[in-house]
């Protein structure tokens, strides 16, 4: 009888101690927005940034990146050789109309990136703090290790610093 009544207040306790719990640390609410074919956390004070045309906003690691999507050949193997500098928030998104392990390489550009591969939204690979290369010489070239339909170039270590693995995914709104 007494240990069934100790039983009672024990379960009891960690009822109210879950219950503290889930109110001290409420979930985050998500929502699905089918025009946008994204899921979005659902925050009030946020603002998010503004998109021309041929850019895309892609939540990733706890970031919002605002970035250029290359849709074309030419705009493909053009990349971010035109870019001086890569912003911390931005990259470049190369979208494919296949799977394919493409081939990048670093060549004649002026800083080095991380190259994500992926699968739609999900990461297949990374590519760590890739080095540019002079425009002469050799091409070294960086590809996934299986076929991917997308790879996003971000400012390098930013896959460190949002401890991104294979396997996490992403969400990527368009304009």
């Amino acid at each position: 009888m007494i240990l069934r009544k100790h039983l009672e207040i024990f379960i009891a306790i960690i009822i109210l101690v879950v219950a503290g719990i889930v109110i001290a640390f409420p979930k985050r609410s998500i929502e699905f927005n089918k025009e946008a074919d994204v899921l979005r956390p659902v925050t009030p004070a946020i603002s998010l940034p503004e998109l021309e045309s041929n850019q895309a906003r892609v939540y990733i690691g706890g970031e919002i990146l605002v970035v250029n999507v290359a849709r074309t050949n030419k705009e493909r193997m053009t990349g971010l050789l035109e870019h001086a500098v890569l912003e911390e928030d931005s990259g470049m998104l190369f979208e494919f109309d296949g799977y394919d392990e493409y081939n990048f390489h670093m060549q004649a550009m002026k800083f080095p990136i991380d190259i994500i591969w992926l699968d739609n939204e999900t990461i297949i690979d990374i590519t760590p703090k890739a080095p540019p290369q002079a425009a002469e010489g050799e091409k070294v070239l960086y590809s996934p290790v299986v076929p991917v339909n997308r790879v996003l170039g971000v400012v390098s270590g930013f896959t460190e610093a949002q401890k991104l693995v294979p396997g996490d995914t992403i969400a990527i709104e368009f304009e």
